[in-house]
């Protein structure tokens, strides 16, 4: 994977990668004012934040983030490489 950053982490769906412009789509659309509330909406999160994340991951790593084909049950298989991708994107180099 020559386009590979740190922190990325390949899916069944495809890369996701944790981008600034990602953690902005992810703001607007679960209503966070603040990165405290973010991380608040992220630490609750139900399956529609789950696939906003997801979506918004899935763009930040190249690929459309069309999410309309997938079940719930597969969105929540894909949590520990959502978590991955968060928490090796977070930790300073």
């Amino acid at each position: 994977m020559s386009d590979y950053r740190r922190g990325d982490v390949e899916s069944p769906l495809g890369t996701l990668r944790l981008t600034v412009g990602a953690l902005a789509e992810i703001a607007e659309v679960t209503g966070a004012e603040s990165p405290r509330a973010l991380a608040e909406r992220v630490r609750v999160m139900g399956p529609d934040t789950a696939r906003v994340l997801l979506g918004a991951m899935l763009r930040g790593g190249g690929g459309t983030g069309d999410l309309s084909a997938v079940t719930d049950a597969e969105v929540a298989a894909l949590m520990p490489q959502l978590a991955a991708c968060i928490s090796t994107s977070l930790v300073p180099a």
